[in-house]
């Protein structure tokens, strides 16, 4: 009886507190008012997230198309890309020179096919240290041999509190290690933004009516110069179309789920399709259980052509994550 009253009152203080909070954190866009900490899709930044990639040796059937923009009239920009094959926890990596007022866009396929995961852009100085440079504004468009197809906006993670390119001495700007050989991204809300922690999955349509829901999740932070981070512990609340919450939880030892909201997920106590039953929708929360941070998107298609995605909008912060990359100086010959 305690348990069934505790978990009563839990999920009335989590939904009043969504609720109240009327979706602070939903994805923002040109003209809405942004504040110097917040990350969002389309706002020029010093670190870009792409949430999602997938390629394959064909790419009229799958692949990736990637683009990255400086913005600034005056500067050239180094950026470090990293890709992270979450089907196998490694990472690539590779580095431009960004001129200003410049757009650059490539395939995935053409530079690691074969490979699903997700991109961290990091602006850089000309030794490989990450700067503050809020000049980098990205996009992709995703087609998946399974259907799926998305464009998708980069999401900006702004620099607060680094030195800027040629000012490699400003205070906040000791990211790199006394080895030289590593750099830490640290999101704080002081370097870098805070990073979500807790996701907002709206608008899912009942599988009934042949609706299919793709949900994608990304653990961020972690060494990856040693292995990629696990998702680990998962809980959350389903909710459906007359505010009734169902609870879940689940363990993903991977590097990025990317799965199918059907029966079976989430693990709720009844079956998906009658939690959300034919004719209506409903939404999700869902967090990890460590302080890790936590990002995705989400792919909708159905019968009625219904085929478009989007980035998962957040409602929490995780306090601190720390990043820690391998640092070396950019290819010059990716000079573009």
């Amino acid at each position: 009886m305690k348990r069934a009253v505790w978990l009563s009152f839990f999920i009335i203080t989590l939904y009043g507190t969504v609720v109240a909070s009327a979706y602070p954190a939903k994805e923002l866009h040109p003209g809405n008012s942004l504040t110097n900490e917040q990350i969002s899709p389309n706002r020029p930044a010093s670190i870009l997230l792409y949430n999602y990639f997938s390629s394959s040796i064909d790419p009229s059937v799958e692949d990736t198309n990637i683009y990255v923009t400086n913005v600034s009239v005056w500067r050239l920009i180094y950026v470090r890309i990293l890709f992270f094959d979450t089907a196998n926890c490694s990472f690539t990596s590779w580095s431009l020179a960004l001129r200003a007022n410049r757009t650059v866009s490539f395939r995935v396929s053409d530079i690691d096919p074969m490979t699903t995961g997700y991109i961290l852009m990091v602006a850089i100085d000309q030794h490989g240290c990450p700067v503050r440079a809020n000049d980098l504004l990205g996009g992709e468009f995703i087609r998946m041999e399974s259907g799926y197809s998305s464009n998708l906006a980069a999401i900006g993670i702004p620099a607060i509190n680094l030195g800027t390119p040629g000012n490699s001495g400003a205070p906040g700007t000791s990211s790199c290690t006394l080895d030289g050989l590593t750099a830490e991204l640290v999101f704080d809300g002081l370097q870098y933004s805070q990073l979500p922690r807790t996701l907002v999955v709206d608008n899912i349509m009942s599988i009934r009516d042949e609706n299919f829901v793709k949900l994608v999740l990304n653990p961020l932070g972690g060494d990856v110069t040693d292995r990629l981070l696990r998702i680990g512990d998962l809980e959350g609340l389903l909710f459906n179309d007359k505010a009734i919450a169902f609870y879940f939880r689940t363990t993903r030892d991977v590097c990025q789920l990317a799965e199918t909201l059907r029966n079976g997920f989430p693990p709720t106590d009844i079956p998906f399709e009658d939690a959300i039953s034919k004719g209506t929708t409903g939404w999700m929360l869902i967090y990890a259980t460590r302080e890790i941070g936590l990002s995705g998107a989400v792919f909708k298609i159905n019968s009625k052509g219904l085929n478009h995605g989007h980035n998962l909008s957040y409602t929490t912060t995780a306090s601190r994550i720390v990043y820690k990359m391998p640092v070396f100086p950019p290819n010059r010959e990716m000079n573009l």
